[in-house]
């Protein structure tokens, strides 16, 4: 979630996940999954207000590549 903590961490340049509600804050620009304030944050923005599934969905689907690309999973 949109927290102290995921703006430190975009802020410092670590790879970062932030989730976010469908009425996003101004900062993250319509709920874009980049943003110029912190290029090394992925925004993963709600499409309905309270719908978190297709965010969970997006999530995972993101997870699983990262993990894959790693080698981490056969």
């Amino acid at each position: 979630m949109d927290t102290s903590v995921c703006h430190l961490a975009g802020g410092l340049g670590r790879p970062t996940w932030t989730l976010s509600r469908a009425d996003a804050c101004w900062r993250w620009l319509g709920n874009r999954e980049t943003n110029p304030w912190y290029p090394t944050m992925r925004v993963f923005g709600q499409d309905r207000s309270g719908d978190w599934s297709g965010v969970v969905v997006r999530l995972r689907a993101a997870l699983t590549d990262f993990v894959e690309a790693r080698g981490h999973v056969s």
